[in-house]
């Protein structure tokens, strides 16, 4: 008796009876898996990076993540011993780990998201299953991070919201595996701050060392102040809109026709996509400025040129003696120099070194700078041009040619932005 006792002990405690091991895990008793310590947000249809964050690392911590990823495989589920089939062991403890890491992940989900794992019968199947629906690497969903990150505006919002804003989109790029450089989100923020913080902007492009974003937005030593804007931390006070009541007599805004401020302080100065809702009214109020707002892409000019001081998002005097050549022979006085930008769905075009020269009469891009300083080319057609990404060969903008010549416009980025998200 004692002997067929020993036996059965024999074949029921021994790992070495049975095919597969146990895995560490399983060595000790199993204790709750307390997920909803961790995992305080619950997954929704918009969030599963951050769902992402906290459970990731809760898993690695408890050895439990080879669950999910495949990397702990089930033992047989039945065993030969003594000539008969018997349920393994190894197989039971198993599938009571992953039924309760199972359990831990669809507690941390919420509803609107658990209908579509209900029939996940391990944690794997169902991982696979939120991995394949809600991984934010799809095409349509790289498109839109790209338009949200180019057409983002600080407003009304604070600067620590909209730096969020923009870290936020920045990891989700990240994490679809096109991440971007810090440059590039750097010129992205930029680009949607309003006028007030022009010297916020212009300090943080003119240092001469390399930083990277985070110290861009804090500043080093600034003790996390982020971006200050023009007069001080705080929006202008209504105090100070009532004192101006008395200018708005003055002559209308010249991009968006409003007689409440300038272009200069204009929040759509920088917008290459805004369109006044009542051009014609905004015409009529400004007969005076007839400048041509289209960019002209020009295969004989060596600089970016433009007539308008607003143009440049930053500047700078120049104190140099040269001046521009034009075709009758005569000399064109240079009064700034500074830079701006082109926001496609892609990425910012950069325009460098802008040459500003009052007496011009058409803003014109030199085609060879552009192309070198943003990687592009030009494809020019007899009824239209597009410019492409020199590496994958992608447009990145397109327009059409005009009596001859092929201007930028801003409705050409506004149509590519919404035929990219349509």
């Amino acid at each position: 008796m004692s002997s067929t006792t020993s036996a059965s002990s024999s074949a029921t405690s021994s790992p070495s009876t049975f095919s597969g091991s146990i895995p560490s895990t399983m060595a000790t008793a199993f204790a709750p898996i307390p997920l909803h310590h961790a995992v305080t947000i619950r997954f929704t249809k918009t969030n599963f990076l951050i769902w992402r964050a906290q459970l990731l690392p809760y898993l690695r911590s408890t050895k439990l993540l080879g669950y999910l990823d495949g990397s702990i495989t089930a033992p047989a589920q039945y065993v030969n011993a003594r000539a008969a089939q018997v349920q393994n062991p190894a197989y039971g403890q198993w599938h009571d780990q992953d039924q309760q890491v199972l359990s831990g992940l669809l507690s941390s989900i919420s509803e609107e998201v658990l209908q579509d794992v209900v029939d996940a019968t391990t944690s794997k199947e169902a991982r696979d299953t939120l991995q394949r629906m809600f991984s934010p690497t799809t095409r349509v969903r790289i498109v839109q991070i790209r338009v949200d990150l180019a057409t983002i505006k600080k407003l009304d919002i604070s600067a620590a919201d909209y730096f969020r804003k923009i870290k936020g989109l920045s990891s989700e790029m990240a994490a679809t595996g096109n991440a971007l450089r810090d440059d590039e989100v750097i010129a992205y923020l930029l680009a949607g701050l309003g006028p007030d913080y022009d010297p916020f902007v212009t300090s943080m492009t003119t240092k001469s060392e390399p930083l990277t974003l985070d110290e861009r937005i804090h500043g080093r030593g600034d003790r996390g102040q982020g971006c200050p804007p023009r007069g001080g931390a705080h929006p202008r006070s209504s105090d100070n809109r009532g004192a101006r009541r008395g200018n708005n007599s003055r002559s209308p805004c010249q991009i968006c026709g409003k007689t409440s401020h300038t272009a200069i302080t204009c929040w759509y100065r920088m917008d290459e996509s805004y369109q006044t809702e009542q051009p014609s009214a905004a015409m009529a109020a400004t007969s005076s400025y007839k400048i041509d707002p289209n960019r002209y892409s020009d295969t004989g000019a060596t600089d970016h040129i433009t007539s308008d001081l607003d143009r440049l998002a930053l500047r700078e005097r120049y104190h140099g003696g040269e001046q521009v050549q034009v075709g009758n022979g005569a000399g064109l006085q240079i009064l700034h120099f500074g830079h701006s930008s082109i926001n496609t769905v892609a990425r910012p075009l950069a325009l460098r070194n802008i040459l500003h020269v009052p007496d011009i009469s058409k803003h014109l891009l030199s085609i060879h700078k552009f192309s070198r300083d943003n990687d592009v080319f030009f494809e020019f057609h007899p009824w239209h041009f597009s410019i492409k990404d020199r590496k994958s060969r992608t447009s990145l903008l397109d327009g059409r040619c005009e009596s001859g010549l092929y201007p930028i416009k801003a409705s050409d980025v506004a149509a590519l932005k919404h035929a990219l998200v349509s």
